[in-house]
C-alpha cells in the first residue's frame, strides 16, 4: 500500500463517518426550527445509528462479492443524495427517513477498513489503526464542525458542506483505489448466510463483538445527552462551544495507531483490560462531580481514549481471523458495534427524561460489563474484576447528591363552578433533570431540588379544589416555560414562568400566564420557603384563569405552545436580524424595535473602556438622569448596568451577556422577599434577556472576576 492510497483511505473514510455524528452538538436548534421536543429530537441519531447497523449488515458483506472501489463509488453518490436531503427536504418525517438513508449510506469507512487489512497484511495492525485515526478523527471534528456551521449558519448547512466534500473524496478514491478482485462468488443470499456463520465460526469474534457494542454503547449514551447536560444549568452552552468538547477527545484518536501496534504484538486482552478501565474511571468522574467543568474536561479525554483504543485493538484482533471472509467478519463486528451505540443513544435519551445527568452517568456504568468480558481473557485479573466489582457500591454512595422533590400542592378552597374538567401538563422548560442546586446552611454539600413526576396528578388536584363536580367539561393545558433558580450566598432567584391555554377549535388559546422572580433572602433553608411562595404563585394562576373565558382571538397549535416563545420572538424585530441600528436606546421596549430614541457619542479610552456622552442637558456619565437600556456601537450591541457596558451574545433566539449587576433584593415584577430584609449582591452573572420586559434572568453565579 502506498502513502498516497493510505492517506486518501483514511482522509475518506474520516469524511463519511462524520455524517453520522453531525446531529448530536445540533440537537437543540433542529428542535426548535422543526417545532419539536427532545424526545422526537432524540430519535435523530438513534435513526442514523440504526440506519447504519443495516448498512454494516446488508450492504458491507458485498465487498467480499463485488468489486470493493466499484462499492464504494456507488455508496458515495447514495450518500451525496441522503445528504442534499438533509439540507432541503421539510418536517420531521422526511428528516427521518433521510437520517436512515445517511446513516446507511456511511458505512464506505466500513469497507475501506477490511481493504486497507487486505491490501498490506504484514502491517494491518498499523494501517487499520491510521485508517481508524482518520475514521475517530472524523466522528470528533464532526462535533466541532457542526456547531460553529450552525452557529453561524445554520444547521441545515451542515449536511449540505458534507455532500460537497462526499463529492471530492469520490475524485479522489476513484483515482487512487486499486481493483482488488472480489473473494466471494455465490449469490447475495448465500454471502449473508455465510456472514451469520462467521458468529458460529469464531467464539473470538462473538466476544470481541459484544465488547464493542456494550463500550460504544456508553459513547453513543454519552455524547448524545452531553448536549442537553451542557446546554442547561450550570453550563448554558450555545452549539458552537458544545461543538468544542468535539476537540478534547481528538487525543483519542491520536493514540488508535499506538493500540493498534499492541494488538499486532498480540497483548490485545491487556490492551482492553486498560482502556476499558480509563472508561470507567470518566463515568466515576462524571457522577462525582457532575457540574465541575474540569471534571466533564478530563472524563471527556478519557472516556474517548478508552472507547477509541478499545475499538481499534478489537478491529485488529477480528482481522486475525479468516482473510477471505474479511468483509463478512467485519460486517458482524461492525453491525453488533453500531446497534449498541443505537440501544446506548436511545437508552441515554430516556435515562435523561426519566432522571437527568445522574441517570445517564448510571446507565453509562454498563461499560463494567465490558470490562469483565476483557478481564476474563486474562487469568490474573480475574481478582482485579472481583476487587472493582467490590468498589462500585461505594463509588455509588459517594456519588449521590443530596435531592428534594418540589411537589404542587392543592389549597384549601371551597370549590366553585367552573367552565374547565380537565387540565393537561406541558414542560416547556430548557432542563427538566433540575430545579436548582442550592446549599443549607452550616452544610457544604449541595442538594439538588427536582420536580416531582409525574405532575399531571398535581394539576388536577388543584384544579379540583377549585372546581365541584358540576363543572362543565372544558380543557386547559398548563404550560410550565421555566421554573429555576440561581444561588448566591445571600440571595435565591427563582424565575417562575407558566401559561394557561383553554382548549378550542383543535387549538389552544391563552387564558392567563405569570412571568415573575422570586427574590428569597436570608433564608436558612430554602426548600420551605420557595415551597410555599412557589405553590402560591401557581395556585393563584389557576384560580384566576378557570374562572375566565378566552380572550385572545389567536389559536395556537400544540407544537407553536411548545415552542411558544420562539413563536412570538418572530414578531419582534431586534430577535430577527443580524444588523442592529446605531444608537442609544433608554428602554427595553425602543431596543426590542430598534428605534434609538437618545443621541450621543462613544468613545475608546486609551485602556480600552468605552466613554458614553449623551446629549442631553443635565447628564453625565457617572450620575446621569436619563437611563440607558442598551446602546449599539459599530454594529455591536451593549447592555447598560452600573457597572459599565456589557457586549450581548446572539445564542439561538435568545440574549445573553456576562457581567457585574448591583442588585438589592428587589426585582420587578417580583412577589417581595421572603425571610430576610435587603441584602446588597454584586456578583458576577451569565444572564439571559427576558425577551417580554427586558428583565435580567440569573443563569448562573460566576466567580469574581478581578
Amino acid at each position: 500500500m502506498t502513502r498516497p492510497q493510505l492517506a486518501t483511505m483514511t482522509i475518506a473514510a474520516g469524511i463519511c463517518v462524520a455524517n453520522i455524528y453531525y446531529n448530536q452538538p445540533l440537537l437543540k436548534d433542529m428542535a426548535r426550527d422543526l417545532h419539536v421536543d427532545e424526545r422526537s429530537i432524540g430519535l435523530i441519531p438513534v435513526l442514523t445509528q440504526t440506519g447504519y447497523a443495516l448498512g454494516l449488515f446488508f450492504l458491507t458483506p458485498l465487498g467480499d462479492k463485488m468489486r470493493r472501489k466499484k462499492l464504494i463509488l456507488y455508496l458515495l453518490g447514495l450518500l451525496i443524495l441522503a445528504l442534499t436531503g438533509m439540507s432541503l427536504v421539510p418536517g420531521l418525517a422526511l428528516i427521518y427517513l433521510m437520517c436512515l438513508l445517511t446513516g446507511a449510506t456511511s458505512v464506505i469507512a466500513q469497507v475501506i477498513l477490511p481493504m486497507a487489512a487486505g491490501m498490506d497484511p504484514e502491517n494491518k495492525g498499523r494501517n487499520v489503526g491510521i485508517i481508524f485515526t482518520g475514521i475517530l478523527t472524523g466522528i470528533l471534528a464532526a462535533r466541532v464542525f457542526s456547531g460553529y456551521i450552525a452557529t453561524w449558519l445554520n444547521w441545515r448547512w451542515v449536511y449540505g458542506l458534507s455532500a460537497i466534500m462526499v463529492l471530492i473524496a469520490g475524485i479522489f478514491l476513484q483515482k487512487v483505489l486499486p481493483d482488488v478482485p472480489r473473494t466471494f462468488e455465490g449469490s447475495y443470499a448465500k454471502l449473508l448466510s455465510s456472514t451469520l456463520q462467521q458468529v458460529k465460526r469464531f467464539p473470538l469474534l462473538r466476544r470481541t463483538a459484544v465488547l464493542g457494542a456494550l463500550v460504544f454503547g456508553v459513547f453513543c449514551s454519552f455524547w448524545t445527552t452531553l448536549t442537553f447536560h451542557l446546554s442547561g444549568p450550570p453550563f448554558h452552552y450555545p452549539t458552537d462551544i458544545i461543538g468544542l468538547f468535539g476537540l478534547l477527545a481528538i487525543g483519542g484518536a491520536l493514540l488508535a495507531p499506538v493500540f493498534g501496534k499492541l494488538a499486532d504484538k498480540r497483548h490485545p486482552a491487556r490492551a482492553q483490560v486498560m482502556t476499558i478501565g480509563l472508561i470507567i474511571t470518566a463515568v466515576l468522574l462524571l457522577m462525582w462531580w457532575p457540574d465541575s467543568l474540569a471534571s466533564t474536561f478530563v472524563a471527556v479525554i478519557l472516556l474517548d481514549i478508552g472507547v477509541q483504543a478499545t475499538q481499534v485493538t478489537n478491529v485488529a484482533t477480528i482481522y486475525t481471523l479468516d482473510a477471505a471472509a474479511h468483509s463478512r467478519i467485519n460486517t458482524v463486528y461492525m453491525t453488533t458495534y453500531f446497534l449498541g451505540g443505537s440501544i446506548g443513544t436511545f437508552a441515554g435519551v430516556q435515562c435523561w427524561h426519566a432522571g437527568g445527568w445522574q441517570t445517564v452517568t448510571w446507565q453509562m456504568l454498563f461499560g463494567v460489563v465490558a470490562l469483565g468480558l476483557a478481564l476474563a481473557q486474562l487469568r490474573r485479573a480475574r481478582a482485579i474484576l472481583v476487587l472493582l466489582l467490590l468498589c462500585l457500591p461505594g463509588a455509588a454512595l459517594f456519588s449521590q447528591e443530596p435531592t428534594r422533590v418540589f411537589e404542587l400542592t392543592p389549597p384549601k378552597s371551597q370549590p366553585q363552578k367552573v367552565p374547565y374538567k380537565l387540565i393537561a401538563f406541558l414542560d416547556s422548560r430548557r432542563d427538566t433533570s433540575a430545579i436548582g442546586h442550592y446549599t443549607v446552611e452550616g452544610d457544604t454539600k449541595t442538594t439538588k431540588l427536582t420536580l416531582k413526576m409525574p405532575v399531571q396528578p398535581q394539576l388536577e388536584a388543584i384544579l379540583n379544589a377549585y372546581a365541584d363536580a358540576s363543572s362543565g367539561y372544558g380543557a386547559v393545558l398548563f404550560q410550565l416555560k421555566r421554573f429555576s433558580f440561581a444561588e448566591t450566598q445571600k440571595t435565591t432567584y427563582c424565575y417562575l414562568s407558566a401559561t394557561l391555554y383553554a382548549l378550542k377549535d383543535n387549538g389552544y388559546v391563552p387564558l392567563s400566564g405569570i412571568d415573575t422572580t422570586l427574590v428569597i433572602a436570608g433564608a436558612a433553608d430554602l426548600y420551605p420557603v420557595l415551597g410555599k411562595a412557589a405553590n402560591d404563585a401557581i395556585d393563584n394562576l389557576i384560580a384566576k384563569a378557570i374562572l375566565s373565558t378566552p380572550a385572545d382571538s389567536v389559536v395556537y397549535s400544540y407544537n407553536d405552545v411548545q415552542y411558544i416563545d420562539s413563536v412570538k420572538k418572530r414578531r419582534i424585530k431586534v430577535y430577527n436580524t443580524t444588523t442592529y441600528a446605531e444608537g442609544f436606546y433608554s428602554t427595553f421596549a425602543a431596543f426590542r424595535n430598534q428605534t434609538p430614541d437618545l443621541q450621543g457619542e462613544v468613545k475608546t479610552r486609551g485602556d480600552g473602556s468605552m466613554a458614553v456622552t449623551l446629549h442631553s442637558p443635565g447628564w453625565t456619565e457617572a450620575r446621569g438622569k436619563i437611563h440607558i437600556f442598551a446602546l449599539v456601537s459599530k454594529g455591536i450591541p451593549y447592555i447598560v448596568t452600573h457597572f459599565g457596558y456589557y457586549p450581548l451574545e446572539k445564542q439561538g433566539d435568545d440574549f445573553y451577556f456576562t457581567g457585574r449587576l448591583n442588585v438589592d433584593g428587589v426585582q420587578p415584577n417580583s412577589l417581595g422577599i421572603f425571610g430576610g430584609g435587603s441584602t446588597a449582591d454584586r456578583s458576577h452573572y451569565r444572564v439571559l434577556i427576558d425577551y417580554t420586559n427586558g428583565e435580567f434572568i440569573h443563569l448562573k453565579v460566576l466567580d469574581d472576576h478581578p
